[in-house]
């Protein structure tokens, strides 16, 4: 605000009349409903001195100015809080920098995810002709395909990619910039983080159950056993499933904490690190959920599937945690 006001007013003389009309009583009586005035007039008189003498050096003339305005700037949030503050920038004829959204960024990740999704709710039904091709001769077991294709895909889509994208904007919105470039270990990383690592556990498996009972409202109209029965059921599978996401997230940790994200573009390294992560944790859920869930033998599209959208997602997450942070450090190390 100052800044703007010694911009406002670059003359000695314009600063001086400045001054003599904000120690006025007629501006005292402007202000009376928008900053603390007991407060006000305690610091002009502590400035009485300043005040009666302040012509003698153009540097005394400045920190007075300023001085004024931090003031009022105090005086404006001692009253209203920030509510006051913007009508005391708006009485001076200054502005306010703006807000800051703490979701803004994550915009730009939502709409690319949003698209992504999107093409692969309608490409994986429209890609079943080749993996059967490729499957051989043993007929698809899980490929979305025939009447109900679309829903089907839409709902492996929505349980597969889904919770990881939660769990990495959890993530995003909780770690601070300061420590996504401090440098550490895999095992200090961990450690560090385990309290957002298990939140975000516990998100995945809440997504899970939500589903589960929105999966049963669709196929199950009626439940065959009791609903704490059920749930108790699917408490294995869904810890398993939420080892995807945290593990995905341990290695965007990794990734950020090296100081990563500081340089443009992902390293091809991580690339492939998030990828072996992601394939080997939802190979392992798909391997658990055909043996124990479905109690088939390995069926590769179902594993394939799987795999696919888990490594869409976390790709998604990688290069947003790139974006995201790669602005953030650099002006964390400018201010």
């Amino acid at each position: 605000m100052s800044i703007q006001l010694l911009a406002k007013h670059p003359s000695d003389a314009d600063r001086i009349k400045q001054i003599q009309q904000w120690t006025s009583p007629v501006w005292e009586n402007d202000l009376r409903n928008i900053v603390d005035l007991s407060f006000y007039d305690t610091e002009l008189k502590r400035r009485a001195n300043a005040l009666s003498n302040f012509q003698k050096t153009q540097a005394d003339l400045l920190v007075l100015f300023r001085e004024l305005v931090y003031v009022m700037a105090i005086a404006a949030a001692r009253n209203g809080g920030g509510a006051d503050l913007r009508r005391l920038a708006r009485e001076l004829g200054v502005g306010l920098p703006e807000r800051k959204n703490p979701f803004k960024e994550l915009i730009v990740g939502a709409l690319i995810s949003v698209v992504v999704l999107t093409v692969l709710c309608f490409g994986i039904p429209m890609a079943a002709p080749l993996v059967d091709w490729l499957n051989g001769s043993t007929p698809l077991s899980f490929w979305p395909q025939g009447d109900n294709a679309l829903r089907a895909s839409s709902i492996y889509v929505a349980s597969q990619c889904i919770p990881v994208l939660i769990a990495c904007g959890l993530l995003f919105v909780t770690l601070p910039t300061a420590q996504a470039h401090a440098t550490t270990n895999l095992r200090g990383v961990i450690e560090k983080n385990a309290g957002k690592l298990l939140m975000i556990m516990c998100a995945v498996i809440v997504f899970d159950y939500a589903q589960l009972i929105s999966d049963y409202g669709i196929y199950n109209p009626y439940l065959r056993s009791a609903p704490i029965q059920l749930f108790a059921s699917w408490i294995p599978y869904n810890i398993t499933h939420s080892i995807i996401s945290v593990s995905v997230c341990v290695v965007l940790l990794h990734y950020l904490s090296r100081g990563e994200a500081k340089t443009p573009g992902v390293s091809i390294i991580y690339i492939l690190a998030i990828a072996a992560v992601a394939l080997t944790a939802s190979c392992f859920y798909g391997l658990v959920r055909l043996r124990y869930d479905f109690k088939v033998g390995v069926t590769l599209d179902y594993l394939f599937i799987v795999c696919l959208l888990n490594l869409v997602a976390a790709m998604i997450a990688l290069f947003m945690s790139q974006s995201l942070y790669h602005g953030r450090i650099l002006k964390s190390e400018v201010n």
